[in-house]
């Protein structure tokens, strides 16, 4: 099963460090996620929540990381069906 084999790969080859503090899952690994979650709302609304209190915080730094913050930020929030805060975070100057 693919979830067994999943949990043996070492977990340096499942996240990708894109720049300093930015990170990124394997695309095969998203791509399970995104499958799992696509068939459990609830733990997909969790998933979505999770990466708010992640990246939500990170709005307040400068430069990349924070135009990167404020993508994922009103990522969520669409996800979430939350369209006039993202529209707000979205919007900020």
């Amino acid at each position: 099963m693919a979830t067994d084999s999943i949990h043996k790969v070492p977990l340096i080859f499942l996240v990708e460090e894109e720049g300093e503090a930015i990170y990124n899952l394997h695309p095969l690994v998203k791509a399970f996620g995104q499958e799992h979650l696509g068939t459990q709302e609830i733990m997909r609304k969790e998933a979505h929540e999770k990466a708010l209190d992640y990246y939500q915080p990170t709005t307040v730094s400068e430069g990349m990381v924070a135009v990167r913050a404020y993508c994922e930020t009103g990522y969520h929030l669409l996800e979430l069906d939350r369209h006039r805060a993202a529209l707000e975070v979205l919007s900020t100057d």
